[in-house]
């Protein structure tokens, strides 16, 4: 995921070989399904799509039913500087608007839907330069240079809790079997500072070509699995 170009800055303003956000360009476009599991039990499906509307410009969606439902999209660029991102909730005829940001001019600009009283906030935020989506967070970190021991740094932003800190580290080589079949993995892991708490994310990745998402393990005890993959 080191192959960007792009060398971000620290908010102490000092550069670090460590903190780029990474290279979409690693990532497999296609669609990917997946199950999730809680405590072993079946909590529903998603699909993520990952498609390229132009050589730096990078769509990412994703399809969640069941326990967690909800459907969102983060547009990016190949260095996931942040373009766009839109989220709802619940599924059918539940279906309710949560975000939907635009960033520009090193800003996030909006709106969201506060959870406790439904009244719609304008959102309009200065972001770090460093910044990714938090829709897209797992990207980024699976795109990173895959060499154990390798640590990364960037901020991801969310119009609910603003700018929060990632650190993580390429933690080295698996097996992982998934219900689509049994892979050479290289296990990410993750950990996103909110206000009030530490959140940490594992993903796993396959070792070698183009990068798809096996298997990602939540802070709330949740796995998704890698079903199958369509291009």
């Amino acid at each position: 995921m080191l192959l960007t170009a792009l060398v971000s800055e620290s908010s102490t303003g000092q550069s670090s070989s460590i903190l780029p956000r990474g290279n979409a360009e690693q990532l497999k476009i296609g669609r990917f399904r997946y199950r999730t599991l809680v405590n072993g039990k079946d909590a529903g499906t998603s699909e993520i799509s990952i498609s390229k509307s132009s050589t730096n410009t990078f769509i990412f969606t994703n399809r969640v039913s069941g326990a967690f439902a909800q459907q969102w999209e983060a547009v990016a660029t190949a260095a996931f500087a942040p373009l766009s991102a839109k989220l709802t909730s619940g599924e059918g005829d539940k279906v309710r608007p949560r975000f939907e940001l635009n960033y520009r001019d090193g800003r996030a600009i909006g709106w969201r839907i506060e959870k406790s009283t439904a009244n719609k906030v304008e959102v309009d935020v200065k972001v770090l330069p460093d910044t990714v989506d938090q829709r897209i967070d797992w990207a980024a970190a699976m795109s990173q240079d895959l060499v154990p021991g390798h640590e990364f740094a960037f901020s991801v932003f969310d119009p609910a809790t603003q700018i929060s800190q990632v650190t993580g580290r390429v933690v080295g080589p698996e097996t992982v079997t998934v219900p689509a079949g049994t892979f050479a993995a290289i296990r990410i892991a993750y950990t996103i500072e909110k206000p009030d708490h530490k959140e940490t994310y594992q993903v796993l990745t396959n070792a070698t070509g183009a990068r798809i998402l096996l298997k990602e393990e939540f802070p709330n005890g949740a796995i998704t699995e890698l079903l199958r993959s369509k291009e």
